[in-house]
């Protein structure tokens, strides 16, 4: 005889509860309980699992075992903007940049799970950190933190990553790109981007004007630059929503010190 499932148990409890109901006399607050139990009832027999089955749980478990997600969905490339391979080169170089707090005698997650929750906000347009807590199984007050050390451990590394290119370097990408798109003399690709601010920032109201963008939102501007292998190699942010790219590229350092940036003899 086939074992009976969780779901087919809560089923038969509340059609015994029905029945039970469907005896009482018919005061409005009896009426408001059949009507409960009729709604979950169809809800139970409309879902095929009450939970995920154990052999499912078990995949799960054993995908995110290898990486700390003990307690979350499994993540895919598109929910973070990162495979595997690149999750873990930079789960490498941030270890050692992690930030630790004093503890309370509890021990602290794993960093592969605060870089998660880090990436996942990123990936999602600054996500509230309820709807991260959701996604890992975790506090919001934790996810407040992760995503506090991640941003503190990823402007650590910055850095060492994004460098301005050396002028042996600069003419292999003038090269690369005179090749490939027919520009000559050129070292790099600029465009500027609004960093959408969660509320306006703590300031006057005429001052939280600055940053209203022609997009209807609070923002930041950034400049920012990458090779012909879109690495990005310069990046100033800073400048208040309400100016404009013109503006701010032409204030940023590749306009105001160009001399300490491109060769002497580019045209």
């Amino acid at each position: 005889m086939p074992a009976v499932t969780h779901r087919h148990l809560t089923i038969q409890v509340m059609q015994a509860r029905l029945r039970l109901l469907m005896r009482e006399p018919e005061t409005s607050e009896i009426l408001e309980l059949r009507a409960l139990h009729l709604e979950y009832l169809h809800r139970l027999l409309l879902m095929r699992y009450t939970s995920r089955p154990r052999k499912y749980q078990r995949r799960v478990r054993s995908l995110n075992n290898a990486n700390g997600f003990s307690n979350s969905a499994p993540l895919s490339v598109e929910e973070i903007r990162l495979n595997s391979a690149e999750f873990g080169d930079l789960l490498e170089r941030v270890t050692p940049l992690w930030p630790t707090t004093p503890g309370r005698g509890c021990k602290q997650a794993p960093i592969s799970l605060q870089l998660a929750c880090f990436l996942y906000r990123l990936a999602h347009k600054a996500l509230p950190f309820h709807r991260v807590a959701d996604k890992f199984r975790i506090t919001r007050s934790s996810a407040l933190n992760y995503f506090i050390r991640g941003a503190a451990a990823v402007a650590k590394l910055a850095p060492s990553v994004i460098e301005w290119p050396t002028e042996e370097r600069r003419l292999a990408i003038k090269s690369a790109i005179a090749a490939d798109y027919d520009i000559p003399n050129c070292v790099g690709f600029l465009d500027g981007v609004h960093v959408v601010l969660d509320r306006a920032p703590a300031l006057e109201k005429q001052l939280q004007a600055k940053f209203y963008n022609r997009k209807g939102c609070y923002s930041l501007m950034m400049i920012a630059s990458c090779d012909e292998t879109k690495r990005f190699t310069y990046l100033q942010a800073g400048y208040n929503g309400a100016a404009s790219d013109m503006r701010a590229q032409r204030e940023c350092t590749l306009t105001t010190s160009p001399e300490l940036l491109f060769s002497k003899e580019a045209s």
